[in-house]
């Protein structure tokens, strides 16, 4: 199981993921909601850290966009 949620850390800021009490959990810049380009930088990242934002349904990325 894992948590994901958006947060403004600022303009470089794309995604973060890690562990947090036992769970895994990924942070995604709002930006990612509406602009595509953010969007698909947070989703390679988290992938590289394991995470597939297609099978999250809590996921901003996941719902808002088909995940390939």
């Amino acid at each position: 199981m894992h948590v994901c949620t958006t947060a403004d850390l600022g303009p470089s800021f794309i995604a973060w993921a890690g562990a947090v009490h036992g769970t895994i959990t990924a942070l995604v810049t709002e930006r990612a909601q509406h602009d595509d380009a953010a969007a698909l930088q947070a989703i390679e990242l988290l992938r590289r850290a394991g995470l597939d934002c297609g099978t999250c349904t809590s996921c901003p990325l996941g719902l808002n966009r088909q995940v390939n």
